[in-house]
């Protein structure tokens, strides 16, 4: 049986745009009473997202160190793993989530 959590109640949901294209890529499956609760969710993602970029980073630099180092004309430079991971911009937007899935609230639902 597929369960789907549906709340009749708007509550905010975060967005997340692709930064390249501009469009919407995801909406969050949790929604958040406040807008408050909303951004902090926001920032702490963010701040995991920076956490994890910093340890790709540096093993990135271990890598680069041990090829140079190595000077093994055969192997491949290693890629930039900043360059594959996916850009969100992220905002908090108000939906209301019922049984035909997420719908904005303008001025006609109200």
């Amino acid at each position: 049986m597929n369960t789907t959590k549906v709340t009749c109640a708007p509550l905010y949901y975060i967005d997340y745009f692709n930064v390249k294209t501009g469009k919407l890529q995801d909406i969050s499956e949790e929604g958040y009473a406040t807008l408050e609760l909303c951004q902090a969710q926001i920032d702490a993602e963010n701040k995991q997202d920076k956490e994890f970029e910093q340890e790709l980073l540096e093993n990135y630099e271990e890598v680069l160190k041990e090829f140079v180092l190595d000077r093994n004309t055969s192997d491949m430079i290693p890629v930039d793993p900043t360059s594959l991971t996916w850009r969100y911009r992220k905002s908090p937007h108000l939906y209301v989530n019922d049984e035909k899935g997420y719908h904005e609230i303008t001025e006609h639902v109200i």
